[in-house]
């Protein structure tokens, strides 16, 4: 069978328009691409891309979402079809939510793997840097260990923070990240505007698993949720950060696909130009639809087992195991 996929329509010109059971995207009323909408998993449209009533009501009716971006990667709003969430899940998520000692075993989780895992890219781009890449390996695991026993969200938060400081202190050191200061997304340099992008991309692969599954995206457990942000989606983000979200980047620039001229300055902050947005999803894509070597299936494919875990802690108690990359 077949695979939905996620179809990003990027430039701004653009519209989607039916065809019978396709939907079509023209551009200057010159139609560039077709696809059935029996394939869509889900469509993005980015910047000032244009969507007809009857491609909407196709969409609705194959149980597509729609997500439309703003040029930053920033979500404007979304159409997300019922997926027919199970009340007593949701209740169970509602429960877990309120209860202290649920939400610090699952955070516990969640940080470990996500600086075991930054550990393990760490260990791949650094080998040119052995005495660097000593420190920092012993560093972080000395950190995984104190978050798996952390005492409360404030502490494991501290432990978080340490992390991400020693992490990224170490890739700066990589040549594809000369200049780079600091991770900041209101930065106005190409690998923070990157970040930034992928990141949106990572977090509507999430959110699509997290609907399909009934949870309530907006009710997370490490994260405080805050103005209907989809905070479960930012926890269940974090053990991703390194395997998809930064080897994207490091890839992108490594490769020599994207320059600092990739990017134009604006009152909201950098905005990749037009290719380089397109550059980015061709890479995301090969990252989540590529073979995890460490486990049966593609990346997509542990992202939606790693939200099944998510399900069986919620409702069973079954222990909640990140995905720890090797």
């Amino acid at each position: 069978m077949r695979a939905p996929v996620t179809w990003y329509v990027v430039s701004h010109n653009a519209a989607l328009r039916r065809r019978n059971h396709q939907v079509v995207v023209e551009i200057d009323d010159r139609s560039v691409a077709v696809i059935p909408a029996s394939f869509l998993g889900s469509v993005v449209l980015d910047s000032g891309a244009r969507v007809s009533s009857e491609a909407l009501r196709l969409l609705i009716k194959r149980r597509v979402p729609l997500v439309v971006l703003d040029g930053l990667g920033r979500v404007l709003g979304r159409l997300q079809p019922d997926h027919g969430a199970a009340a007593d899940l949701r209740l169970r998520q509602y429960e877990l939510c309120t209860n202290p000692d649920a939400r610090l075993e699952f955070a516990r989780s969640v940080v470990a793997g996500k600086i075991h895992n930054q550990h393990a890219l760490t260990q791949r781009r650094l080998r040119r840097t052995p005495d660097l890449q000593r420190r920092t390996t012993f560093a972080l695991k000395q950190l995984e260990t104190r978050a798996g026993s952390a005492r409360s969200l404030e502490e494991l938060r501290g432990i978080e923070g340490a992390a991400s400081s020693i992490y990224w202190a170490a890739l700066r050191t990589l040549p594809a990240l000369e200049g780079f200061q600091r991770r900041d997304r209101r930065a106005h340099d190409l690998v923070n505007a990157l970040l930034n992008y992928v990141s949106a991309l990572l977090r509507e692969t999430v959110i699509r698993s997290v609907t399909a599954a009934g949870l309530d995206p907006m009710l997370s457990l490490y994260h405080e949720p805050f103005r209907a942000r989809p905070t479960l989606v930012f926890d269940l983000m974090e053990e991703w950060r390194p395997v998809v979200l930064e080897s994207v980047v490091l890839a992108l620039i490594g490769l020599g696909r994207l320059t600092p001229n990739d990017i134009e300055h604006t009152d909201d902050g950098p905005r990749l130009r037009t290719e380089a947005r397109v550059a980015a999803i061709e890479r995301y894509h090969h990252r989540v639809h590529g073979v995890a070597s460490d486990a049966n299936g593609t990346y997509l494919d542990v992202i939606d087992r790693q939200i099944a875990r998510f399900v069986a802690w919620a409702r069973r108690g079954d222990p909640y195991e990140p995905y720890r990359w090797r």
